[in-house]
């Protein structure tokens, strides 16, 4: 899972579209990544629908017979990231509808939405003139191998143009509709999706959603990567790991992104930021209890490293089975810092109530009461929990 988060680090590129970052791996990623990839069936694709005589099932032989094409694009994610040069095969899918489903159209039919679902319970909602583009694609092949479960087997569709929650794996359906049908994603899914006009939501601004989207990039990757591990481990594991980490993963996800959260914002300060207070002075009143100025920002600086390596070591664990059981000094590294911020949250606690109660005006007291020591507290906490749930998957394999 290390590896994957190594892969998660989004980079200002040149020739993105607008708020893209590049990434250098292509990751599993599904808008629900707890979802495991269905086992790889037969190839096969449904179509069915308003307009149609009767369904059609096109299988292997079917679509062997189409012009075989390939194609190398950028795909692109809502959530922001992009990966590049990415070499599909198969069939376009202009040419599956103008020489199998268009002719047996009924007279006067002209279905102008379609709905295009997946194995893995994914779905999407198309506009007929979008899913006929002349890049959409039905591939059968990623960078010359057939597709794994990791991305899609054993079909999927392509749309380089849309962002990639419209390029369904697991291809299995094709259903034609005259009216707009409703969208199993409700409004997070935007009809065009188009990339070059950032339609990432059907109502909220793009510019809201950016910063949203990819703080949870690594989060999911890390999740959809172990949905995969899971899936592929023999069925007694399945059910031990599930049983073992249900809770300490999401535990181990919260906690991460507190802690990113925190590490930021002490670069922040670091490189001169003044927020919450207006200048130096007010800063330190609130952050620091000082009534003169902030510490040095060399000293600051040396505060987000730990935590960034911390909160590394917390999606590790979230997207951890017990197939990958983390190292032991990864669990020190992790109960030093339950014993760290345990330790900050009761001196804190307690000397900013005696100072309150001495009635002393500077803010960071209080501050501290009402957010800084119960922030320590619940990060004490949940890495307790996910340390303690961690060593649990540990004695029950010893059992056996």
């Amino acid at each position: 899972m290390l590896s994957v988060l190594l892969e998660m680090r989004p980079r200002r590129a040149s020739g993105l579209p607008p708020g893209q970052r590049l990434l250098r791996g292509f990751p599993r990623f599904a808008d629900n990544p707890l979802r495991s990839p269905p086992l790889t069936g037969s190839l096969q694709l449904d179509i069915d629908g308003e307009g149609l005589a009767a369904p059609l099932v096109l299988k292997a032989t079917d679509l062997a017979a189409l012009p075989q094409c390939s194609q190398t694009n950028d795909f692109h994610c809502v959530t922001t990231w992009t990966t590049q040069g990415l070499h599909w095969q198969g069939v376009s899918m202009r040419d599956v509808w103008n020489d199998i489903i268009s002719p047996l159209l009924a007279e006067g039919a002209a279905p102008t939405f379609i709905t295009v679902d997946g194995l893995d319970g994914h779905s999407a909602v198309f506009l007929l003139e979008d899913l006929l583009g002349p890049d959409v694609l039905i591939a059968t092949s990623l960078n010359g191998q057939p597709l794994d479960r990791r991305h899609g087997a054993p079909l999927r569709l392509v749309s380089p143009g849309q962002y990639g929650y419209k390029s369904v794996k697991h291809l299995e359906r094709l259903a034609l509709h005259n009216q707009e049908p409703r969208s199993i994603l409700g409004s997070k899914e935007h009809l065009r999706a188009r990339v070059a006009f950032e339609e990432r939501h059907k109502w909220i601004p793009a510019w809201i959603l950016r910063r949203v989207y990819r703080a949870l990039i690594p989060i999911t990757a890390v999740l959809a990567e172990r949905s995969l591990l899971l899936a592929d481990s023999p069925p007694a594991i399945r059910r031990d790991a599930a049983q073992g980490i249900r809770f300490q993963r999401p535990a181990a996800a919260v906690a991460a992104v507190l802690v990113a959260n925190i590490a930021s914002v002490h670069a922040y300060w670091a490189l001169g930021g003044r927020w919450p207070g207006t200048d130096e002075m007010s800063l330190a009143r609130r952050v620091v209890g000082d009534t003169t100025a902030m510490p040095h920002p060399a000293a600051i600086a040396l505060v987000p490293v730990p935590l960034a390596g911390v909160a590394a070591l917390l999606l590790d664990f979230a997207g951890r089975s017990r197939l990958s059981r983390p190292a032991p000094r990864k669990r020190a590294g992790l109960r030093l810092f339950v014993i760290l911020t345990a330790l900050r949250a009761l001196a804190g606690a307690t000397g900013s109530t005696i100072a309150v109660l001495r009635g002393t005006k500077v803010p960071y007291f209080r501050l501290d009461l009402l957010i800084f020591s119960p922030l320590c507290a619940l990060l004490a906490g949940l890495t307790a929990f996910v340390v303690a749930g961690e060593g649990g998957t540990r004695r029950v394999e010893k059992k056996r």
